[in-house]
């Protein structure tokens, strides 16, 4: 029988189905004995650490719902020589409750993650892996604690990440970034992922966590500058006193407390934070850029180490997490496109808006989430974010929308001057960017003339009341002082303004939208020179009666690499509590 070693912890979870979830545990393993033919090294896995390179590890994944039921949703298995496999389990394929994944439809039959089990590997199934893990600085932690790299290696495999190309990069690193190395560390780390899904380690280890926490103090406490997905992160938690500190491994493994929020942390200059004083800025600037959205909640406060030292960090409420001890789930447009964290800046813009506005409606709410999206894109350019990737957009599983507007940087003001994603046909340098650039990107996302001319209105209008945001900002003196602050204040009020004159420094966005429009109206009624992800929008602005003339939309066996999002990851996830 596979024996749980947390059998508190395991109650706590799911009640009086445990029992039965060990008996159909090992229902599987008898079903599938090649997969864990040798499922003893779970079991000694506390006293000899490894099994050579990769460890067997079985997992349990759950589904938390917004009122806070834990439901048991299937179990993923690694085994030492490298297979990994996923499968639903029975009373959850009975319940309405989602998909896993995008790439992980609801079935009875085994889903292959990796290629040893006489099974097809899967297209697409790293992609929940490699979304719902970390990347970059924390992989490195989770790696350490995992053996699979020394704590000496981190810095340098940093400086490698970052200024190499992933074919240039050592057999070490390739390693960290292995798609099975990724999910032994989901198995080890999945309890605090982002979203309602986790996955319970069932052999928790207390040296695997003893060196995390030794590994997070560390890396924390000789923080560096960094940008993109190698900005340092950690999930915490802050007290009813307001106490903020990281979350140990121990409390979120254990279920002692969940994580509140997530901290972004700088230089280890502790009164000198430019990184997080300017993500804090830029968040507030966006807020009066867009002022009907939803930006998520962030100040920067003073993060408790373990040893009691106190560094400033920015911390962000998770949207994800209900007080009520509930998840809310999301999913990141990399996971929706079928894409993993590597590939979050190979592609344009508009693939996302067929994610949002599949049918290229011009009205309803598809298209009005699809609007909001486009405004952000723009806003975020504004205030300096040329780091607004794949995995910077997500979208809620029960209602289809936009999550909140989140990892808002003004990388210019540390170098990173182009376009993440794509417009027209290639990533656009900032000093060429132009109002007609702007509504080329329009274009293609599928917004109306009239809509685009009504957003930079808006925009225009807003420019002094986002200056004024950014100079009010309050920072507390005591964690980071103003003499810090106030150049970065002045870079980015005056670069907000700035900007959007130099956008119009040709010809202004109405004289871009009237010449765009006089165009694209001849192509849509000629029929020609439309490539056919965008003629849906323009047909239905010019030309109608050619909507159902041809198919407008392809699949991903064509030009478009969207091939439309199943209905079942989104059903109702408040629903799968019944």
């Amino acid at each position: 029988m596979v024996q749980f070693n947390s059998k508190q912890v395991w109650k706590s979870i799911v009640g009086d189905q445990g029992p039965q979830w060990e008996s159909w545990a090992q229902d599987f393993v008898d079903r599938y004995p090649d997969v864990l033919r040798d499922i003893e090294l779970i079991k000694r896995f506390e006293e000899k650490g490894r099994a050579g390179m990769y460890p067997s590890r079985v997992g349990i994944v759950f589904f938390t719902t917004n009122t806070g039921q834990n439901l048991p949703v299937g179990i993923m298995v690694s085994h030492h020589e490298g297979d990994g496999v996923f499968l639903y389990h029975k009373d959850y394929l009975a319940s309405d409750g989602i998909a896993l994944s995008a790439r992980m439809p609801k079935r009875e039959e085994p889903i292959a993650l990796f290629p040893k089990l006489g099974m097809e590997r899967e297209p697409n199934m790293m992609t929940f892996i490699a979304n719902r893990g970390t990347e970059s600085w924390n992989a490195f932690l989770q790696a350490i604690s995992l053996g699979q790299i020394y704590p000496d290696d981190m810095v340098e495999l940093q400086k490698e990440q970052a200024q190499k190309k992933k074919d240039q990069h050592s057999p070490k690193l390739r390693h960290v970034y292995s798609d099975y190395a990724e999910f032994q560390r989901l198995l080890t780390f999945g309890r605090d992922i982002p979203g309602a899904f986790w996955v319970m380690d069932i052999d928790l280890d207390p040296e695997v966590e003893r060196k995390h926490n030794e590994a997070v103090h560390r890396a924390a406490t000789a923080g560096r500058n960094v940008l993109s997905g190698a900005q340092p992160k950690l999930s915490g938690i802050c007290t009813k006193n307001n106490n903020y500190y990281p979350a140990r491994f121990d409390e979120i493994t254990r279920m002692v407390q969940p994580s509140t929020h997530i901290f972004k942390i700088g230089s280890r200059e502790s009164k000198n934070q430019p990184t997080i004083i300017a993500e804090f800025l830029a968040m507030e600037a966006t807020r009066a850029l867009i002022p009907d959205d939803e930006v998520e909640e962030g100040k920067i406060v003073e993060l408790t180490l373990s040893n009691d030292m106190k560094i400033p960090a920015l911390a962000l409420t998770r949207f994800d997490r209900l007080p009520n001890g509930g998840r809310r789930h999301f999913t990141e447009m990399t996971e929706l496109l079928g894409l993993t964290s590597e590939n979050k800046y190979e592609g344009s813009y508009w693939y996302m808006a067929k994610v949002l506005n599949p049918e290229g409606e011009i009205k309803g709410p598809r298209y009005e989430q699809t609007k909001l999206l486009f405004r952000r894109i723009v806003a975020g350019l504004m205030v300096g974010n040329f780091d607004n990737h794949f995995k910077n957009f997500a979208v809620f599983n029960d209602t289809r929308t936009l999550t909140p507007n989140y990892d808002i940087q003004a990388t210019d003001m540390f170098g990173g001057k182009k376009t993440a994603l794509w417009i027209k046909d290639n990533r656009v340098e900032d000093q060429n960017i132009l109002s007609a650039t702007l509504v080329r990107l329009g274009v293609e996302m599928g917004i109306t003339f009239e809509d685009m001319r009504t957003i930079f209105d808006a925009f225009k209008k807003v420019l002094p009341a986002a200056e004024e945001r950014v100079k009010n900002a309050k920072i507390d003196e005591h964690i980071i002082e103003e003499s810090a602050v106030d150049p970065i204040r002045k870079e980015l009020g005056d670069n907000i303004a700035a900007r959007f004159q130099k956008w119009e420094r040709r010809c202004d966005f109405n004289s871009a939208i009237d010449a765009a429009k006089k165009e694209w109206g001849a192509r849509a009624q000629n029929g020609i020179d439309i490539l056919p992800p965008f003629k849906a929008p323009l047909y239905r602005q010019f030309a109608p009666e050619r909507l159902g003339a041809e198919k407008l939309i392809l699949s991903k066996s064509g030009q478009e690499p969207y091939d439309g999002i199943p209905n079942e990851i989104f059903s109702n996830v408040a629903s799968a509590s019944r």
